[in-house]
């Protein structure tokens, strides 16, 4: 089989790039279990996410493709260990959060700490719009009227 040049760059590129997907791969399991700690079942869950998302992408033979695949992987890891905390309900009915020293840094707004929960009510899917026709549209250039 002849492949030209630039094929080859692009294989030998791709290759390279495989020492950082597995290194994030690892990176990303850390961080989700320093943000899940004993929640076995989100440990679980987000292990299995993680892992299809690895699988989907595997077979990326595009170049630019692959670097943002790579980006992506540091997105992650920056999300898990600083955009995401996981509160605990308390006997009081409300959420108790553990704010490390590194989170609160990058979190802390005054001498209050800004959480917004996530949940099925705060993020909803994105509803189209409802379009209404007043006249069809004939294909002519003229919508359909009654014409004398």
């Amino acid at each position: 089989m002849v492949t030209s040049p630039a094929t080859a760059a692009a294989a030998t590129t791709i290759k390279c790039l495989a020492p950082f997907a597995r290194s994030g791969y690892r990176k990303i399991l850390r961080a989700r279990s320093s943000l899940f700690g004993r929640d076995v079942s989100a440990l679980r869950q987000s292990a299995v996410i993680i892992r299809q998302e690895f699988d989907k992408n595997k077979h990326v033979t595009d170049i630019d493709e692959a670097r943002n695949q790579v980006n992506m992987i540091d997105e992650c890891i920056e999300m898990l260990k600083y955009g995401i905390v996981q509160g605990e309900l308390n006997d009081r009915g409300n959420y108790a959060v553990k704010i490390d020293p590194e989170r609160s840094a990058v979190t802390r707004n005054d001498d209050r700490i800004d959480v917004e929960p996530i949940d099925s009510e705060t993020v909803k899917p994105k509803i189209p719009e409802v379009v209404k026709t007043t006249a069809a549209y004939n294909g002519d250039g003229d919508r359909n009227r009654n014409k004398r």
